[in-house]
């Protein structure tokens, strides 16, 4: 009996953001070269995995407790999972950076197209001198850029552990939270230290996520109405598509037109196991096709 592939569902609409919308439905509206399209797919998967980092750093928490005991027992210990959880939560806040930094490169793409004066390729520039930008930069963007009020501090941190030193983490005993503390950045005169790191990560990672947002929903409404094919997913090895309208307000798993239902009904095909409450192939084929004609007997 040979290999039976699995079916696999990749036109999951009902979880995308406003980053995942562009992400998939811009290709009629823009012509963005090769590298700028890899700048507007980075924006996802940088948020993505900052999300992972700090699940992650949360799962080696518990092994602070090991740093700790050492240090009592025996006065001293190597910190080896301090020093595990602060190289993860590290890159968790680089890559919450490199998030924003995509986006300001999609916003860049676009709008170097519109001949902005002023408008540079740095994504500093942008948070630092958006409202000096004429138009046609947009106010909703500018609206963005001026609640962004985290980007100084994501940014210090981000150039210290890029080009310099990097911080260490530590468990306090009596509250059970993870410091973290960067002996190279003074504030005050004094180290930079980050009494709750996790929750930091948190308020840090959802402001960054509201950026996000209000910038895609504004670039989403400049979206054409011309369609454009997105993949809906595998069966048996053959891939499922279909045509989607950009502009549609609401995107569900019934939105577009089938474009495969050619390539697999029977008796060619493998049949697609979500025809039977897929919108799209109901609007395409409103009719089940014929049965085939019984064989004569013989």
């Amino acid at each position: 009996m040979g290999l039976q592939l699995p079916n696999l569902r990749v036109f999951v609409p009902e979880s995308w953001g406003e980053v995942g919308r562009f992400n998939n439905l811009y290709q009629a509206t823009f012509d963005f070269t090769r590298l700028e399209q890899r700048f507007v797919g980075g924006v996802a998967a940088h948020f993505h995995k900052a999300v992972t980092l700090e699940s992650l750093a949360l799962k080696l928490k518990p092994n602070l407790e090991i740093d700790r005991r050492e240090l009592n027992e025996r006065g001293y210990t190597p910190a080896l999972n301090s020093t595990e959880i602060t190289a993860v939560v590290e890159a968790a806040m680089l890559e919450l950076y490199a998030a924003a930094d995509c986006a300001a490169e999609v916003i860049y793409a676009i709008f170097r197209r519109k001949a902005v004066r002023g408008l540079k390729q740095s994504t500093r520039t942008l948070f630092a001198k958006f409202e000096r930008l004429p138009p046609p930069f947009p106010e909703e963007l500018k609206a963005a850029l001026r609640g962004a009020t985290w980007y100084p501090e994501l940014r210090r941190i981000r150039d210290e552990l890029t080009h310099r030193q990097i911080g260490r983490c530590n468990l306090d005993e009596k509250s059970q939270t993870v410091t973290y503390m960067h002996p190279g950045m003074h504030s005050e005169d004094r180290a930079l230290i980050i009494e709750d790191i996790f929750k930091w990560l948190v308020t840090m990672r959802d402001a960054v996520n509201e950026f996000l947002g209000l910038s895609f929903r504004y670039l989403n409404s400049l979206l054409s109405a011309t369609p454009v094919p997105v993949p809906c997913g595998l069966t048996q090895g053959r891939m499922l598509m279909r045509m989607l309208n950009p502009a549609e307000p609401v995107i569900t798993f019934d939105s577009g037109i089938c474009m495969s239902y050619q390539w697999f009904e029977p008796p060619t095909g493998p049949g697609c196991p979500f025809s039977g409450s897929c919108g799209a192939y109901k609007r395409t084929r409103p009719s089940p096709p014929p049965a085939a004609e019984p064989a004569s007997p013989v």
